[in-house]
């Protein structure tokens, strides 16, 4: 089996885990919170793939050399970043394809939720609120991808210094994991 095909293999399956997970919480959270805090969670999920899509485009543009000579001075999350560019694809691939899909589609399934929910509180056709919601999960998820592709290529290093930085933190919060994201 070649690797690019056990790597589709694989971000297949834990994509479908990922979603159930995603979906299930997203479900109970909005079918148990009041309309504007569904709103809320509607939006915020919109954003969490507009940021992922613009992490997975970083993470192609960004440059291997500041990474390396950040590791080499041992600067906080300079490996975790490095790890991150020299896997660029695998990076991109999560980013971009799993979790923001994965958004995509939740944002989706939650704005039918949110219609469902709202043809009881307005008095406007299922019909409109229907095509009025998918169109605005839409819209603001092309313009914030659209937007944010652009800072993505622009601010790779950046961006993906700054993701480095976080994971390096979280890792040391892990038992057994590294301290300040060296080895």
């Amino acid at each position: 089996m070649t690797k690019n095909l056990r790597t589709g293999i694989t971000m297949g399956i834990s994509t479908f885990f990922i979603a159930i997970l995603v979906v299930a919480f997203s479900r109970l959270a909005v079918a148990n919170l009041a309309s504007i805090y569904a709103a809320i969670v509607f939006l915020f999920i919109i954003t969490v793939g507009v940021v992922f899509d613009m992490i997975g485009v970083a993470a192609a543009a960004a440059d291997v050399a500041p990474f390396n000579a950040r590791a080499a001075r041992k600067d906080f999350g300079a490996k975790t970043g490095l790890q991150l560019v020299q896997n660029a694809d695998r990076v991109a691939t999560f980013c971009s394809d799993i979790v923001g899909d994965i958004c995509g589609t939740v944002s989706g399934a939650l704005g039918a939720l949110m219609v469902v929910r709202l043809a009881f509180i307005v008095d406007i056709s299922e019909a409109v609120l229907n095509i009025s919601i998918v169109a605005l999960a839409a819209a603001l998820t092309v313009g914030g991808k659209g937007f944010c592709k652009g800072i993505g290529i622009n601010r790779a290093n950046e961006i993906i210094g700054a993701v480095g930085n976080f994971l390096a933190l979280i890792q040391s919060f892990v038992p057994g994991g590294k301290k300040g994201g060296q080895s």
